[in-house]
C-alpha cells in the first residue's frame, strides 16, 4: 500500500519527489527496522529490572508498614524503598522514551513514503503543523499550498496572481508562521511538513496523532514522579508518628514504687500530663 503513494505523487506531478524520496524511504525503512531490533531488545531488559523492582518495593514497603518494628528497622526500609522507587521511575522513564522514539521513526518513514523530503520533524513540531492543517480558516492557504507543490511549470498562479514557484512558497510559509505565530525556530522544511500532513488527511491516514500523544505522555509521567515521591514522605511521616517503642514497656510489678516511677517516666517522656490524686481527695497536675 505504501508504495502505491509513490504512483500517485506520478499522477500529481511529483517525479522528482518519487524519485528523490525513494532512497530516502529505503533509508528510513532500514533505520526503523534496526530501531524495532535494538528497542526490543532493551525493552526486554527493562522488564526484567521493573518486576524485581516491584518486588524489592513490595517488600521493602511492608516491613516499612510493619509497626511491630523498630522505627530504625522501619526507617531503614523506607529509604531502600526510595531507592528502588527512583530506579523504578528512570526505568519507566527510559522505556517511555525509547516508545517515544519508535513512534517518531515510524511517523517520518510514514512522511518519506508521502513525498516529505525534509529533515526528521520533532512532536512539537508535528503539533504544529496539525493544529494549522486542523483549523478550518486556512482552507484557501492549503489549498493554494496544493496547487504550488503540485504545479509542473515553474511558475503558478495564486490567488490571481502568476508568480514563480518560489516566490509563492515563500509567501505561502510566511502566511502559515504568523497564523501559528511563530518564527524561524519551526524550521526552514515546516512548509512542506505542513503540506504533506495535509495530504495524509485527505487519504485518511495517520498524521502524527499518536506521536504526539506519546510526547504528552512523557510530560504526564514526570508528573506522576512528584506524586510517588510525596508517597515516600508520607509513608516516613508515618512511621515517626506511629512507631512506639515496644520494647520499653514497664515490666516492674504493677501497684509497686518502682511501677509507679517508671511510668511516670514514660509519661513524662512522651510529655504527656499525669494526675496524682492523694488521699485527702486533693489531686494536682504531674508534669
Amino acid at each position: 500500500m505504501e508504495w502505491m503513494l509513490f504512483f500517485i505523487s506520478l499522477t500529481q506531478g511529483n517525479v522528482s519527489n518519487f524519485l528523490g524520496n525513494l532512497g530516502n524511504v529505503i533509508s528510513k525503512a532500514k533505520e526503523l527496522s534496526d530501531a524495532l531490533d535494538r528497542i526490543s531488545k532493551q525493552k526486554e531488559y527493562q522488564s526484567i529490572v521493573l518486576d524485581e523492582l516491584e518486588r524489592e518495593l513490595i517488600i521493602q514497603g511492608n516491613i516499612a508498614k510493619d509497626r511491630s518494628k523498630s522505627e530504625e528497622e522501619r526507617l531503614k526500609a523506607a529509604k531502600a524503598y526510595l531507592v528502588a522507587l527512583q530506579e523504578q521511575n528512570r526505568v519507566k522513564k527510559a522505556s517511555l522514551q525509547l516508545d517515544l522514539e519508535q513512534q517518531g521513526m515510524a511517523f517520518n518513514k510514514q512522511l518519506a513514503v508521502t513525498g516529505y523530503g525534509g529533515a526528521d520533524v520533532d512532536a512539537p513540531q508535528v503539533k504544529l503543523a496539525l493544529e494549522y492543517v486542523s483549523d478550518p480558516k486556512n482552507k484557501q492557504t492549503l489549498k493554494n499550498l496544493h496547487e504550488v507543490e503540485t504545479a509542473f511549470l515553474p511558475w503558478v498562479v495564486v490567488d490571481g496572481k502568476s508568480q514563480s514557484k518560489s516566490s509563492a512558497r515563500g509567501m505561502l510559509d510566511n502566511q502559515v508562521r504568523e497564523s501559528l505565530g511563530y518564527g524561524g525556530e519551526m524550521g526552514t522544511d515546516f512548509l512542506e511538513l505542513v503540506y504533506y500532513i495535509s495530504r495524509m488527511k485527505e487519504e485518511g491516514r495517520g498524521m502524527g496523532a499518536e506521536f504526539v500523544k506519546m510526547a504528552g505522555h512523557m510530560e504526564d509521567f514526570d508528573r506522576l514522579i512528584e506524586g510517588s515521591y510525596k508517597d515516600y514522605e508520607l509513608m516516613v511521616e508515618a512511621i515517626k508518628e506511629t512507631n512506639t517503642p515496644m520494647k520499653d514497656i514497664n515490666t516492674a510489678q504493677e501497684g509497686s514504687v518502682a511501677y509507679i516511677k517508671n511510668s511516670y517516666q514514660k509519661l513524662k517522656d512522651y510529655g504527656i500530663p499525669m494526675l496524682l490524686c492523694l488521699g485527702n481527695g486533693k489531686c494536682r497536675m504531674l508534669r
